[in-house]
């Protein structure tokens, strides 16, 4: 999704450029309307959400494989405790998860909502540029 809105920010620029360099009524500030202000707020709320979806999401949790290995071969713990222990860290672990998922579906739809709106605003800043030339 960030690798979206970049680009979508990156043919917005190239269109406004193509645009400038034509010879009709179309100047830079004919582009610098309320719906191309509006799309590009939305495009950096949705840039924001997709990036913060995408550190949120890269966060693992759980137990690492040497400290099972340290645990099972020590004779410190009962083999009750150490299992009782692990339920509790997966029930601990799987309840984080569920909230990481359900954070991250709210904000997929967010950003996506965001990149679609903005696509949208653009497309109307756009046609509002151009009218004097049509």
């Amino acid at each position: 999704m960030i690798k979206l809105n970049l680009l979508l920010a990156s043919i917005l620029i190239s269109a406004i450029a193509i645009g400038i360099d034509s010879d009709s009524c179309v100047t830079a500030v004919s582009f610098v309307n309320v719906f191309t202000q509006v799309g590009s707020g939305l495009l950096t709320f949705s840039i924001f959400s997709a990036t913060y979806l995408y550190v949120t999401v890269e966060y693992t949790g759980g137990i690492s494989g040497d400290t099972l290995d340290q645990i099972f071969t020590s004779q410190e713990h009962s083999q009750v405790f150490v299992e009782n222990w692990l339920l509790s860290g997966y029930k601990k672990w799987i309840r984080g998860n569920s909230v990481v998922q359900r954070d991250g579906a709210v904000l997929i739809g967010l950003s996506t909502l965001l990149t679609i709106s903005a696509l949208i605003m653009f497309g109307k800043g756009f046609l509002v540029a151009v009218e004097c030339s049509i």
